[in-house]
């Protein structure tokens, strides 16, 4: 078919068809029309660009006081890195978003952590930079006692390749003076991860 195109109204799930056969049709997922296929062993699978998640790796963390310890002191500037691949499936041109819970039981609040965002993206044979998405962007965000939050930086797409790597660093300026938590807070509480489009 050239220039041409083929519609299918959405149907439920046919069912195996005989024996070395294939069913093409489209179905609703979630209020979107995808197309769907059933093999000959009835296995179906949905073709729909969607949105996934995938754990970041610690790569570094850096305290005042010198020792490996995850938390964010208070009027320190300490601060932890991550890093991970961009995923193979993601759809190209799509944005990614680096993301992160924090959690603090010093300040009743709500009250203003301080925190600085710098990302990188770089793939074999670039000349690195751990800076050339965002440096020390403001990260700021409001906490309250024991109550989880989230940090998400968004990276556009058009400045990720297939095969990049990311690097993300975020900061605590914990002597800032718009920083309220009296206490440590706590990165990586439910998780780190990358949320991104992609395809199947």
């Amino acid at each position: 078919i050239k220039d041409e195109y083929v519609e299918f109204d959405e149907i439920a799930a046919p069912g195996a068809g005989a024996a070395n056969k294939l069913r093409l049709y489209s179905k609703d997922v979630s209020g979107v029309t995808a197309l769907a296929l059933v093999d000959s062993a009835g296995t179906e699978t949905t073709i729909l660009a969607r949105t996934r998640r995938m754990s970041m790796t610690l790569r570094r963390i850096n305290t005042a006081a010198g020792t490996p310890n995850v938390n964010f002191a208070d009027n320190q500037s300490d601060y932890v890195q991550y890093s991970c691949r961009v995923p193979s499936d993601w759809v190209a041109g799509t944005s990614i978003t680096v993301n992160v819970t924090l959690a603090q039981s010093s300040t009743v609040g709500p009250a203003t952590a301080v925190l600085r965002s710098t990302i990188g993206v770089n793939k074999v044979g670039d000349t690195q930079s751990l800076t050339n998405i965002e440096s020390g962007a403001n990260a700021n965000i409001s906490m309250t006692q024991n109550i989880v939050a989230l940090v998400s930086r968004t990276i556009a797409g058009a400045s990720i390749e297939a095969a990049d790597g990311i690097f993300w660093q975020l900061q605590r300026l914990g002597s800032d003076a718009g920083d309220g938590i009296a206490g440590s807070i706590v990165p990586g509480t439910e998780g780190v991860w990358v949320e991104y489009t992609a395809m199947f």
